[in-house]
């Protein structure tokens, strides 16, 4: 399900912009170029995909390629950026320090330990206990400084083929946003 909040600008079509308010309303004011892409370099490489390879008479192998971008990404949901508006600065030392793993490798939970992360003590458990409180972590299991990540909130790769027998139909949805922002429910999925 894709979101747009609307503020003054709502894009339309690919790089078309229309202003969301009074007499031009919905009316394409011209092609706006986005400055970011005269910089934008993007890291890939080839994968093979081997479960479509053909053996052709000659014994040789075809299979097609694709091309995959290798930057480091956590997917940010809402509910997490609420937590992290809220967020104190040492729970934001905890908060990189989950989205720099995470971005590296697909993972559900994680050790947290205060050493690691150079806060004292007593100040790490007081943010990791107000991250649970959040709904961002929970205990995974008795042993000591083990936590689940919230997939609602954060994540890296696919919720969708990681947790299919958790999808909703888009009918069943409802709008989820921050506290105090109005979602419009015309949204354009080509967004």
């Amino acid at each position: 399900m894709t979101f747009c909040i609307h503020l003054h600008y709502h894009h339309k079509k690919h790089g078309q912009v229309g202003n969301n308010r009074g007499k031009n309303r919905g009316k394409s004011v011209g092609v706006v170029h986005n400055s970011f892409l005269d910089d934008l370099k993007i890291p890939t490489r080839w994968c093979l995909n081997s479960l479509k390879a053909e053996v052709k008479s000659d014994g040789s192998l075809t299979c097609t390629s694709y091309e995959v971008d290798i930057a480091r990404y956590v997917k940010v949901y809402y509910p997490f950026i609420e937590v992290l508006l809220g967020s104190t600065s040492s729970q934001r030392v905890i908060i990189c320090y989950i989205m720099n793993r995470l971005s590296v490798r697909h993972i559900e939970y994680m050790d947290l330990r205060y050493t690691a992360l150079g806060l004292s003590k007593s100040t790490f458990h007081k943010a990791l206990s107000e991250l649970i409180d959040c709904d961002l972590l929970r205990k995974r299991d008795a042993r000591a400084g083990t936590y689940w990540i919230n997939p609602s909130m954060l994540f890296h790769g696919n919720r969708v083929s990681k947790y299919s027998s958790n999808t909703v139909p888009e009918n069943d949805n409802k709008l989820i946003g921050l506290k105090g922002v109005k979602l419009d429910d015309d949204f354009d999925d080509d967004y």
